[in-house]
């Protein structure tokens, strides 16, 4: 684990002991939903034209599930996993610096 990722962890922990338990859920959420349309937007920034008009198409079709959004980032970026970290890891930053104000 990462030193960056190591702090992150240990800081987000102590600020989530000290909310009540729908607290930790909702802000969880949040920082879930955050890191989801951060790597679809850092993946847009990745793809081809080509491939940007095939996950908007995709992605518009109610039959297109999460997975095989996964699925489909995973074949068109080789390096899907180091984005998916490094978006977590800011999305993570971000929410701590907001939750120690």
């Amino acid at each position: 684990m990462e030193p960056q990722n190591t702090e992150n962890n240990n800081q987000l922990e102590q600020i989530l002991a000290g909310l009540s338990e729908e607290e930790k859920i909702e802000v969880l959420k949040k920082m879930g939903a955050v890191s989801y349309q951060k790597i679809l937007l850092r993946a847009m920034d990745i793809l081809s034209d080509d491939k940007k008009t095939v996950l908007e198409y995709l992605m518009s079709q109610e039959s297109f599930s999460q997975e095989e959004l996964l699925e489909f980032l995973k074949k068109e970026i080789p390096n899907l996993e180091e984005v998916i970290e490094e978006e977590s890891q800011k999305t993570a930053t971000d929410f701590i610096s907001i939750l120690q104000k």
